[in-house]
């Protein structure tokens, strides 16, 4: 009997990849969140908050991940990925993780929502790079500015802030931290807007 088949687009074989690592890696969570509420019934909502948030955030993650995709040269070396796309890539992870350590949940949601950004912004520029994975040097990238341009500036607030808040934590406690962290995003959102600085990316 024969077989009939068909191509299959790249693209939707890495979304398909994206979202087995994503299943793979919130079911590896899943234990070790089962064995906290194990260990602390009377936190057993905030541990759900938290598995239900990674359930999200892995998913972009996969997604951001597999667009670092690379083909080998024809010498047979694998080629090197730069280190702006794997920068890129982890974006969103520090403020998930200090959202969920200072039970900061906003902070956690904020890092969630700029992860699926980043990742909307870096499937944006893998897109038109996609046909041309054995042809690197005949590829033409959107030009700008683009959703990656805007993400690069949001780090900024974002990464910088989270930073900041974590680190603010040390000498004024965390009864504190909600006005500190009104002042920090503040200062970090007048840096973004700096127009006279050049800092940010139009």
């Amino acid at each position: 009997m024969d077989i009939i088949t068909w191509p299959r687009g790249l693209e939707s074989l890495l979304k398909a990849k994206a979202w087995l690592w994503s299943l793979i890696s919130s079911g590896i969570v899943a234990l070790v969140l089962l064995f906290a509420c194990i260990r602390f019934p009377e936190s057993t909502w905030k541990i759900a908050l938290v598995g239900i948030g990674w359930f999200f955030f892995s998913r972009s993650m996969a997604e951001k991940t597999v667009t670092l995709v690379t083909v080998t040269s024809s010498s047979g070396e694998p080629e090197k990925i730069p280190s702006s796309r794997r920068w890129a890539a982890s974006l969103g992870m520090l403020t998930f993780a200090i959202g969920i350590c200072t039970q900061r949940w906003q902070i956690a949601i904020m890092g969630i929502v700029y992860s699926y950004l980043t990742a909307a912004a870096m499937w944006q520029n893998f897109r038109p790079r996609l046909p041309y994975l054995y042809d690197p040097w005949s590829e033409k990238l959107p030009p700008p500015p683009t959703l990656m341009h805007a993400m690069i500036a949001i780090s900024i607030l974002v990464e910088g802030g989270a930073v900041l808040t974590g680190l603010a934590m040390i000498p004024f406690g965390a009864k504190n931290i909600a006005v500190v962290q009104s002042v920090v995003y503040c200062v970090c959102a007048g840096v973004v807007l700096d127009s006279d600085g050049g800092i940010f990316v139009k």
